[in-house]
C-alpha cells in the first residue's frame, strides 16, 4: 500500500496498484486535529463524529487507545488531557464509623413514627437534621390509638390487648 497525505485534502489515502488499483481514503489524528482547529477557527461550538468504529479501541496501532477522539478532544481543549487527581481510599479493613446520632428529644428517640406515652391518641413523625429533630404530629382517627409495635392507627382493641400500653387510654 502506498500511503499519500494530500495537501489539498489534508487527510491521507492510500492505494495498491497490485491489487486492481484498489485505493481508500480515511482519517488520521493529523487530518482530524486540521478539522477541530478548523471549527475553533470559525468559531464553531464543536465537532460531530459520523462514524467511531474504525478508531483504534485497544490501541493496536499507535500505542494508544482512541487515538482519532483523543485528537479531536485535545485540539479542542487545547492540549493533551491531564490524568484527574487521583483519591485516596480508605482502608478496606479499618472499621466504618458509626453516623453521628441524635440525642433524645422529648417526643423523638428514632426517625420515623413515635409515639407519645402519655397519649395514645396521637403520635410524631421525626426527622433527623442537623440542628435537631423536626417532629411533625399525628392524631389517630376515633376508635383508634397509635400501636407503637405497628407504628400505625389501630383500632383501640388491638391496642390495648397488648398490655402495658397506652394506660391512659385502655
Amino acid at each position: 500500500w502506498t500511503i499519500v497525505h494530500d495537501p489539498v485534502m489534508n487527510e491521507p489515502y492510500a492505494y495498491c496498484l497490485q491489487l486492481n488499483n484498489i485505493w481508500m481514503s480515511y482519517e488520521d489524528p493529523d487530518s482530524v486535529a486540521l478539522k477541530a482547529q478548523y471549527a475553533l477557527d470559525k468559531g464553531l461550538a464543536g465537532c460531530m463524529v459520523w462514524s467511531v468504529e474504525t478508531d483504534d479501541f485497544h490501541g493496536k496501532c499507535h500505542g494508544e487507545p482512541f487515538p482519532l477522539m483523543t485528537s479531536i478532544v485535545e485540539t479542542l481543549n487545547g492540549g493533551p488531557l491531564t490524568d484527574p487527581p487521583t483519591a485516596s481510599t480508605r482502608d478496606p479493613s479499618a472499621p466504618t464509623p458509626p453516623p453521628p446520632t441524635l440525642a433524645p428529644s422529648e417526643h423523638c428517640s428514632k426517625s420515623g413514627p413515635n409515639a407519645d406515652d402519655d397519649d395514645c391518641t396521637h403520635y410524631y413523625v421525626c426527622v433527623e437534621d442537623p440542628s435537631g429533630w423536626i417532629e411533625y404530629e399525628y392524631g389517630c382517627s376515633a376508635g383508634t390509638l397509635f400501636n407503637p409495635e405497628g407504628l400505625m392507627c389501630d383500632w383501640t382493641d388491638a391496642v390495648c390487648s397488648l398490655g402495658g400500653i397506652c394506660p391512659n387510654d385502655c
